[in-house]
């Protein structure tokens, strides 16, 4: 995978993990969304469809009332008389002559003996004969004959009473074979009987009448209407039209209806369904365009955030995690083919002295302008990065031999060696490289890296601005560097260290006014060994945090045996601005005891170069408690007034170069000279290092230097010397008060 779209990967692989759950949510909100509308338009076709059948129920119960009191008006009309008279003498049912009275299509009068149908009558296939209906109107018959018996009155009673007629009278829905009928059967009242000659016998007889219809499409419409329903008809014995709702009248008789129920929630799905999808898809599509711009937005964003997370801002090309990556992957690649590569860190010489004269800022255009030559003479392939603040780092590739590396280098070394402008000056630049080869010197990327260090190493301690070519016994150093390095971590954790103290005199060198603590190793087979050989090595292995408040500790510890001395301790710029290091010294000072007044802090002008608002803060905080501060190898560097007006050293101390060469060279005389009334001009002590002759001592104690220090009045001596010395001291005084 090219790692400069990664960040493009990932996001895109993000997609359907954005897109799927949205997708999935969306989908039961439609889901539940068109359930709920189903559900809604089925809850409502129920209902409608119930209501239906309610109202056909009741006009159907309506239209069979109207027959029994149309056929009650028939039955009070003396127009039955002949009808009657013929049907009483006969003994069987007989036509009425209202047979083509409106609602029926046949009315018979039955005799008050005729329990049964009558026989012997002719019937035509298809008519609504007697013979043919008897067998379902018999039913009808006996039923209103037995509400009649329970009346209890004889037909002269009752009279001619329509409205009383149809109370007793009866009506049901009938098959006939394919037929479907509705049937009305009402009692005779006495004036027809009479009419036709009925004999007392008779007289508390009832003959009925009964009529018959056919619930032909006429008569449905009528019903149909009445119930507000649609496209009414007779429910056959075969399956019903699919839509087709039906209702039997079991109440009124063996006939089922079926219709075209109304379907308002079918209506609603009509309307509503399509209305719910176009807006489901308007919402997906909207959820797909905004995830789309979410990606979309999301790529372009891990994809600056890539590019700003592996390139360094100075200078626009890659950084150490970018280099780091591509050799990886180019490791892999040279591997899988066989071809070789190569890995070349290249270092600036001495460009914290350009910062401290010039400033960061300067610093910062030659940085940018060191990072452009050097890329204008890479082969195309190649990779440039910058790996730290004065570093870079090479990735060549397609490497045939040595011979290609060495190239290479040279003409790296080549480009640095015109001058740079940094303002109104011409700054000249030097360059160390170390080269290392895959996979003739590593086989992985680490030991790659480590062997390009190792060669980085080498070609500065040979005079920098030189190339130099990893070799084996680099790699000796290295296993040497690892033995020392753990060596040195369990001689911290067993207390294997010691501290020797250096006395700090007095102008006149008789009266000891203070110690410099210093740290040695004492090694079971290389004996002590000076801060020098370890101290670097402790720096770049994260060792000297705890081997800096070891030797914090033991000083104040010691100190405590000379109550009238300050004890001076060097401290590490990488120890001084560590965030605790403060809080450090003061749980040191509570857990000894010692008075923070005589405690001294010695600072290189590095502590203060990089991180000076940190050094500030820390330095404001160490004298709140007492602590003094001194700044060490004072006039090496560029910039020390500078630090001497903004931060509030209490003393500081002339670098012992400064002495070394006085003798050969009156300039450096002129330093001391200057450096030492600047000190008492600003109110701060002056101590000169590294005093080794009278003629020094005599000249610093002329020019007011106010402590001395050096082999010409003791070297570092164990802390029981030290005693020794301040008794010695001691016993001089008195003798000369004597």
């Amino acid at each position: 995978m090219d790692l400069r779209h990664a960040g493009t990967s990932r996001a895109r692989a993000a997609f359907p993990k954005i897109i799927v759950p949205i997708s999935v949510l969306l989908s039961i909100a439609l889901v539940l969304a068109f359930a709920s509308l189903i559900w809604t338009a089925m809850r409502d076709d129920t209902r409608a469809e119930s209501d239906e059948r309610t109202r056909l129920g009741n006009a159907i119960s309506a239209a069979l009332d109207d027959m029994v009191f149309d056929l009650a008006d028939v039955a009070a009309s003396t127009d039955l008389a002949a009808s009657m008279r013929s049907a009483m003498l006969r003994g069987r049912a007989a036509p009425a002559g209202h047979a083509g009275a409106p609602g029926f299509d046949t009315i018979f009068i039955v005799p008050s003996q005729e329990a049964a149908p009558a026989t012997g009558l002719p019937a035509t296939t298809g008519a609504l004969t007697f013979d043919r209906l008897a067998p379902s109107l018999a039913p009808l018959i006996a039923s209103v004959r037995a509400r009649l018996a329970g009346d209890g009155r004889s037909a002269a009673e009752r009279g001619p009473n329509t409205a009383l007629s149809a109370v007793r009278g009866e009506a049901r829905l009938l098959r006939l074979d394919d037929e479907a009928l509705a049937a009305a059967v009402v009692p005779l009242p006495a004036e027809p009987a009479r009419t036709a000659g009925a004999t007392a016998a008779d007289a508390g007889i009832v003959p009925v009448l009964a009529g018959v219809r056919r619930l032909d499409p006429t008569a449905l419409a009528v019903i149909a209407r009445a119930a507000e329903i649609d496209a009414l008809d007779i429910a056959s014995h075969t399956p019903v039209e699919a839509g087709r709702a039906t209702y039997s009248a079991a109440a009124n008789g063996d006939v089922s209806f079926s219709w075209r129920p109304r379907r308002p929630g079918a209506g609603l799905l009509a309307t509503f369904g399509p209305l719910l999808m176009a807006l489901a898809a308007l919402f997906s599509g909207l959820i797909i365009l905004y995830a789309r711009r979410v990606t979309t937005t999301l790529a372009k964003s891990e994809e600056e955030a890539w590019r700003v997370a592996r390139h360094d801002q100075l200078c626009g090309i890659p950084n150490r995690l970018l280099f780091v990556e591509l050799l990886d992957a180019e490791i892999r690649r040279a591997g899988e083919a066989g071809h070789k590569l190569a890995a070349l860190f290249v270092d600036l010489d001495r460009f914290k002295d350009v910062n401290d004269a010039f400033g960061h800022e300067a610093g910062d255009r030659m940085i940018k302008a060191i990072a452009e030559r050097i890329a204008n003479v890479l082969h195309e392939g190649d990779t440039l990065a910058r790996v730290g603040g004065d570093e870079f780092a090479i990735l060549q590739k397609n490497v045939g031999s040595a011979r290609d590396c060495e190239a290479l280098a040279r003409r790296v070394l080549q480009a640095v060696q015109e001058t740079f402008a940094v303002g109104p000056r011409e700054i000249k630049a030097a360059l160390s490289i170390g080269v290392a080869m895959y996979p003739q010197h590593a086989a992985t990327r680490e030991e790659l890296l480590r062997a390009a260090d190792l060669a980085l190493y080498r070609a500065k301690d040979e005079g920098r601005n030189r190339f130099a070519f990893f070799d084996e016994r680099m790699g000796d150093d290295l296993r040497i560097r690892k033995t020392i390095e753990e060596e040195l971590r369990t001689a911290i954790q067993t207390d294997a260290l010691v501290l020797h103290y250096q006395p700090v005199l007095a102008a006149d060198g008789k009266q000891i006014v203070g110690v410099e603590a210093l740290v040695r190793w004492r090694h079971n087979e290389r004996g002590l060994i000076p801060p020098d050989a370890f101290i670097r090595l402790a720096e770049d292995r994260g060792l000297i945090l705890p081997l800096g408040e070891w030797v914090l500790r033991r000083a104040c510890r010691d100190g405590l045996r000379w109550p009238t001395l300050k004890v001076a301790v060097n401290v590490s710029p990488i120890q001084f601005l560590h965030k605790g290091f403060v809080a450090l010294v003061g749980r040191i000072l509570q857990e000894t005891g010692f008075d923070p007044s005589r405690l001294e802090l010695e600072l290189t002008e590095g502590v203060v170069v990089d991180e000076a608002d940190e050094a500030e803060s820390a330095i404001i905080e160490l004298r709140a408690m007492g602590v003094r501060l001194a700044l060490d190898d004072f006039g090496t560097g560029y910039s020390s007034l500078i630090y001497l007006r903004r931060f509030a050293f209490d003393k500081i101390k002339i670098d012992k170069s400064f002495l070394e060469s006085m003798e050969s060279t009156g300039e450096s005389a002129i330093i001391v000279h200057s450096a030492v009334h600047l000190g008492r001009a600003l109110g701060l002590t002056v101590t000169a290092e590294g005093v080794e002759t009278p003629e020094q001592h005599r000249f610093l104690q002329a020019v007011g230097c106010h402590e001395l220090q050096g082999f010409l009045f003791s070297r570092p001596v164990p802390a029981d010397d030290i005693d020794r010395l301040l008794g010695a001291c001691a016993e001089i005084e008195q003798r000369a008060i004597a």
